[in-house]
């Protein structure tokens, strides 16, 4: 067409009915056709024939129910409030035709874009070297804005700068809350908070000063309240107290110790110091000033006990007795031993065994002991208030042959030679000496059942008193052969009779009997 121009150019129509023309080119020919005639050229659509609509469209209008959008009033449906989903801007009355273009071209009184360097127009000398850019697309590319430092501030919107950012106020901070900062916090919100936190920490957070601390633990108040030196170590007196020791350099050395034994090595402990207390082991080396049970009674068995001074059992030693026994004897049962001795001979014992044996030696100088005692048994010194002894003895043997196998015992065995001055036997006491069993003197048989029987020579110092009987009491002369006796009121008058074994006849006249 000779009068070609852009559909830009041409002016908007006012309105359109259906006698307006409309021109187009036919094979050439410029041609006019109404609106009428071209609604005429289509026929409504049917299921089966296309029309102003395809026959498949027509097909699903068919399926719509009367009435179909009766479950809601139209102000409802119209209110674009309750659409969902999208909507293609084509199927949209009444927008202009660059709504669904998005061209530059179908904007309506756009301004004009130099399609050439010509006409642009006279080039000022600033703008020498600068490349003109193609603004066809519509947008200005980034590379071509310009800077914002050659934009001018304005009086109420300004730019923002770090200084007058520092420099607002915070109207409005809350530090009311202490809770964490949160993503969706504001600024002045977060700044709130983060002052809230601030506040709510004590006074040591912001001093570090012991004397802002609150609630002091009491160990640490004790510890920290100590006065400290050299060779001064801390230990709790109670709970919360604590005081001060001296620890010395041997002190430090034992507690430094990596273990037992190297704190026994310290202390200089052998092997006794690992024993326990029911069952300690000496052996060699000396222990001095121990006490054995001092407190509480205890046993002390040893192999072999000796000692090179004085002992004492339940009193101590002293320094008149090389072995001193005494104490309350502790015992529950009613025979009470002030020293017990139970020994069991061994099978090498051939020759002799001595349960007891006193061996007396004097010291290798000059001098004179008046009185050496082997055995000495006092009487009884203090009798305790309202207490009483039966019978006291101060020795008493009691060996018997009750058990098989012994042959011979001896209740006492004096075994002196003689010799001047020596005395098997020598009771020097002025009280009565008894004998229950016969006596027999230079020989171990009894004559008959005599009560003393005598093997050799009697000389006596005095006076022989026989025992005296009357007729009626006198013993039996055979049972009492060879003995005599005084008979006081025999016929003949008191007379001295002798036994013949068969009667009892006067010892002047044997043939006299008494009557």
């Amino acid at each position: 067409m000779a009068d070609d121009k852009q559909l830009g150019a041409l002016p908007a129509a006012e309105s359109i009915t259906g006698d307006e023309l409309m021109y187009l080119v036919q094979e050439g020919v410029d041609r006019k056709l109404t609106l009428a005639q071209l609604r005429s050229l289509f026929a409504l659509a049917t299921t089966l024939i296309d029309g102003l609509m395809s026959k498949e469209d027509k097909a699903k209008l068919n399926g719509v129910a009367t009435g179909a959008t009766a479950n809601a009033t139209d102000a409802y449906l119209l209110d674009r409030g309750h659409h969902t989903g999208t909507q293609d801007a084509g199927t949209i009355a009444g927008l202009a035709l660059v709504a669904t273009s998005g061209a530059y071209g179908d904007l309506i009184d756009p301004p004009t874009i130099p399609s050439a360097a010509a006409d642009v127009g006279a080039v000022d000398a600033d703008d020498v070297g600068v490349t003109v850019c193609d603004l066809s697309g519509g947008k200005v590319p980034s590379s071509r804005m310009p800077s914002t430092d050659a934009v001018s501030e304005g009086s109420t919107n300004q730019y923002f700068t770090g200084a007058r950012v520092r420099a607002v106020a915070l109207t409005g901070l809350s530090t009311s809350t202490a809770t964490a900062v949160a993503a969706t916090d504001t600024v002045l919100t977060g700044f709130g908070k983060l002052q809230g936190q601030i506040s709510a920490l004590s006074p040591l957070a912001g001093t570090g000063n012991w004397a802002d601390v609150g609630s002091k633990p009491a160990n640490v108040v004790a510890i920290a309240g100590l006065t400290t030196a050299a060779n001064l170590a801390t230990y709790w007196t109670g709970s919360g107290t604590a005081s001060t020791y001296t620890l010395t350099s041997f002190g430090r050395s034992l507690s430094g110790a990596a273990d037992d034994t190297a704190a026994r090595t310290t202390l200089g402990l052998g092997s006794m110091a690992t024993q326990g207390a029911g069952a300690v082991a000496v052996t060699g080396g000396t222990i001095n000033g121990t006490a054995f049970g001092a407190t509480t009674a205890a046993s002390v068995r040893a192999t072999t006990l000796q000692t090179t001074s004085t002992a004492g059992i339940g009193v101590p030693s002293g320094t008149t007795a090389a072995l001193n026994v005494g104490g309350t004897i502790t015992s529950t049962g009613t025979t009470n031993y002030g020293v017990l001795v139970n020994n069991t001979i061994t099978s090498n014992a051939t020759s002799e065994a001595r349960v007891f044996a006193a061996v007396t030696n004097t010291q290798a100088a000059s001098w004179t002991c008046t009185t050496v005692i082997g055995y000495d048994a006092f009487g009884v010194v203090t009798l305790g208030a309202g207490s009483a002894i039966t019978n006291h003895y101060g020795f008493r043997g009691r060996a018997t042959i009750a058990n098989a196998g012994v042959t011979n015992a001896y209740g006492i065995s004096l075994e002196l030679a003689a010799a001047a001055g020596s005395w098997n036997l020598h009771a020097s006491g002025t009280a009565p000496n008894y004998l229950a069993g016969d006596l027999r003197i230079g020989t171990t048989s009894q004559s008959g059942s005599a009560l003393l029987t005598v093997n050799g020579a009697a000389s006596f110092a005095g006076p022989i008193q026989l025992p005296s009987y009357t007729v009626a009491t006198v013993p039996a002369a055979s049972a009492n052969a060879r003995s005599k006796i005084w008979v006081s009121n025999a016929a003949a008058g008191a007379r001295e009779y002798v036994s013949n074994g068969t009667n009892w006849v006067q010892s002047a006249d044997a043939t006299t009997v008494l009557s």
